[in-house]
């Protein structure tokens, strides 16, 4: 698609006439590939900088190349520098009597802009030249630039430029320029417009600079109750909550910056009238997504402003190790235990602000069930890191509050996505006490598999990729001999999913966390093999998953059973109809692995979804039936008259359904069924209990059915009961049919085409 609309904005020029090429390969491993195109770009920038149409042209370029490395940016890493380089080659500062930048400066600055968002403005800041002989320049170009709304890109660069330079460890104080100002004054006047214009980059890098001046030694006494003071007013004066208000959220961010870069002791003297003024904004979910993850992000570091940096004692500490220099003078390792941290804790005074942290822990469990992934997530991040700070008692509070109300039988989607994350964010830090770890565990298996159902579709994806965070974090947090009694069922539920769920980042998700518990929990059977064959790469392609390296896991007896039961229970009666076929034909190939388990305890939860009253799980129970006793028939495995009388007759009882003229979900969905079904079980299945008229007309319905596919599955359904008609009788039944019925039905179809054909010529 990118290619299309890249060729579209100059068709017929050389320079895009490559793209299609470009997109195919699979040599973008490294950025060797188009590093020298890319140079070359930057390196004729001043033969094109005055033409507009050749800016545009080069610069589609610039950002395509570019773009290809938005998934692994770190590529770029080792040209980063020369690339910056070359481009700030090309920038001419303004000086007196300048008042704005020349072409080629703004084409400089347009591809670093795109370089910082490529890459990261964080990586970008750092290669920025710090000299103090920039400071004066940058700033006197920024201020020609003051209140100016065009070349947003020159003046995000400048502002961000300026960020790197207040990081000089100099006292700017006493720092005079050539108009005799104090340059921290300058700073914070030039930076305060661009907070209140636009939302937009220019915001969030002003925010930046300005929250790194108010934390230096020499401006935060002067500015830092100042600028907080201001944004206060301006949350308490706000008329809207919503992100078009650039006054609301330039305030938000700078509040933001600062209390992420200040001095605690500072931020303690304006910690309480922030936190104020964000309770009058109200509820998270009377605002955009800008504002609630804006207001959620100081909520959560104004609690960690109000709590002491201190590492709680009771935390559960996997790597801790005490060098033991007894016996001749050999260091010995010993490790601690994890009850050894509690006698700790008994010596450790708290100061818990209580009025001041229900309000912040309210407002972040709230965020962790927002609608906005975004929102969740910083959720969570600031439950991991308040709780760090919290002694036992109320950490177990905070926890049995996310249990109680993200996962309970009320809680959609959102809830269990935020609450896995919160739980993966205690368990990676070390502060879920062992104690819960049952609860969790519980939760942990009904997450991997979680799914809420959304009319034609399921919601879920998220929550399943959040509980393999889960698992990863459990693996590395806590010691074997902690989670020897869940391994198993952990190891076992993690491999059903990086076999058989839908969504392929789900299943390498799942392949992560699968290698982690088999490289940190010790050994258990077969680890390494099944890692070796579930690994990142091969669970990619959905088909070969289910189909090809399902069969060779399930050889391994301790996985058998799990597999097959996941299907049996999860995969059968998905919402999605290729699931349910392909879980039908991995059921095929997989039964004949343990037959006896699957006749016992299979067959019977299929003939129960058969007679369900929803037509994806009576499909699915259908389509699980005829694979799973075609592949016992082959087995060997047989069963008594009643059971084959009672699957036999599963096409007199579909057929109403089938042959409604309305066509509903359920006719469709059936009629594909009984191709599978007929196809299966007409050389499995007696003959003399085969009701074979009623298998017919199924038949004859799907020879005439709209849909090619449903023809096609009939025809080879077909092909297969017809050999029940062998004998004379049947043949000269099977012949007076055709006769009767076929022929006539195509010779009409015929005249009327003739008919129409002739009208229309007419």
């Amino acid at each position: 698609m990118q290619e299309k609309v890249l060729l579209n904005v100059v068709p017929g020029s050389p320079l895009v006439d490559s793209l299609m090429q470009d997109g195919a390969s699979d040599s973008r491993k490294t950025f060797d590939v188009y590093r020298q195109e890319v140079f070359a770009i930057i390196d004729v920038i001043p033969s094109f900088a005055n033409s507009q149409r050749d800016r545009e042209n080069h610069f589609e370029r610039f950002r395509y190349l570019l773009d290809l490395y938005q998934e692994q940016p770190s590529l770029l890493d080792p040209f980063m520098e020369l690339m910056m380089n070359k481009l700030l080659a090309c920038v001419k500062l303004l000086e007196n009597g300048q008042t704005k930048f020349d072409d080629v400066s703004n084409v400089a600055f347009l591809l670093l802009s795109h370089l910082s968002k490529v890459r990261g403005y964080k990586v970008f800041l750092s290669l920025l030249p710090h000299e103090m002989k920039y400071m004066e320049k940058v700033l006197f170009s920024l201020e020609r630039y003051a209140g100016s709304t065009l070349d947003m890109d020159s003046r995000y660069i400048l502002l961000l430029w300026m960020v790197i330079l207040c990081k000089n460890p100099f006292d700017l104080s006493k720092v005079e320029t050539k108009n005799c100002c104090n340059i921290l004054e300058r700073i914070v006047a030039i930076a305060l417009p661009y907070l209140y214009l636009n939302t937009d980059r220019c915001q969030h890098s002003a925010a930046l600079l300005l929250s790194l001046v108010v934390s230096r030694e020499d401006a935060r006494k002067k500015y830092l109750k100042k600028l907080v003071d201001s944004c206060v007013l301006a949350i308490e004066n706000c008329e809207g909550k919503w992100s078009i208000n650039s006054e609301l959220v330039g305030s938000l961010r700078l509040l933001a910056a600062i209390f992420k870069k200040g001095e605690r002791e500072d931020l303690l003297t304006v910690a309480g009238k922030v936190l104020n003024a964000l309770q009058q904004l109200g509820n998270l979910e009377d605002s955009d997504l800008i504002v609630k993850k804006l207001m959620v992000k100081i909520v959560q570091r104004l609690g960690m402003v109000f709590l002491k940096p201190k590492i709680a004692k009771w935390r559960y500490d996997n790597g801790n190790r005490n060098l033991d220099f007894k016996n001749g003078g050999f260091a010995k390792c010993r490790e601690f235990n994890a009850l050894e941290y509690e006698s700790f804790e008994d010596d450790e005074a708290y100061e818990i602000p209580y009025t001041e942290l229900e309000v912040v822990l309210n407002t972040i469990l709230e965020a962790m069930r927002s609608r906005d992934t975004d929102i969740r997530w910083a959720g969570a991040k600031g439950i991991g890191r308040i709780v760090s700070r919290l002694p036992r008692h109320l950490a177990n509070d905070v926890l049995c509050n996310i249990i109680k109300f993200n996962f309970n039988l009320h809680s959609g989607n959102a809830a269990w996505h935020g609450g896995c994350l919160a739980v993966a964010e205690l368990a990676k830090r070390g502060f879920l006490p062992l104690e819960r770890l049952p609860d969790v565990v519980k939760i942990l298996l009904n997450a991997l598999v979680f799914e809420e159902p959304q009319g034609h579709h399921a919601l879920g994806a998220s929550v399943r990729d959040a509980a393999c965070y889960i698992c990863w974090s459990l693996a590395r947090a806590f010691r074997p001999v902690d989670l020897k009694e869940y391994i198993e069922q952990i190891a076992t539920c993690l491999v059903c999913v990086a076999l058989f769920d839908r969504e392929v980042n789900v299943r390498r998700a799942a392949s992560a966390a699968f290698q982690e518990i088999v490289g940190r929990q010790g050994s258990f059977p077969n680890g390494i093999d099944i890692l070796t064959k579930i690994d990142y790469f091969a669970v990619g392609q959905r088909c070969k998953s289910y189909l090809d390296i399902s069969c060779q896991v399930a050889k391994y007896s301790m996985y058998t059973q799990a597999i097959i039961e996941h299907l049996t229970s999860f995969k059968i009666i998905h919402w999605d109809e290729e699931i349910r076929l392909l879980s039908s034909e991995a059921l095929h190939r997989l039964c004949a692995l343990d037959p006896c388990f699957t006749s016992v305890q299979v067959l019977k939860k299929l003939l129960l979804l058969v007679s369900s009253e929803s037509p994806i799980m009576q499909q699915g129970g259908v389509l699980a039936l005829a694979s799973t006793l075609s592949s016992l028939k082959r087995c060997g495995t047989l069963f008594d008259k009643e059971f084959y009388e009672n699957v036999a007759q599963i096409p007199s009882m579909v057929y109403p359904v089938c042959k409604k003229k309305t066509r509903s979900l359920g006719s469709t969905l059936m009629r594909r069924a009984m191709n599978i079904f007929i196809k299966s079980l007409s050389s499995v299945i007696p003959k003399e209990i085969i009701k074979i008229e009623d298998w017919l007309c199924c038949l004859e319905l799907n020879f005439c059915d709209e849909n090619g596919d449903i023809r096609k599955g009939a025809c080879q359904a077909g092909a297969a009961f017809f050999k029940l008609y062998i004998d004379s009788m049947g043949a000269e039944f099977l012949t007076f049919r055709i006769r009767q019925i076929y022929l006539p039905q195509q010779i009409w179809k015929y005249l009327l085409l003739v008919v129409n054909s002739s009208l229309a010529t007419y």
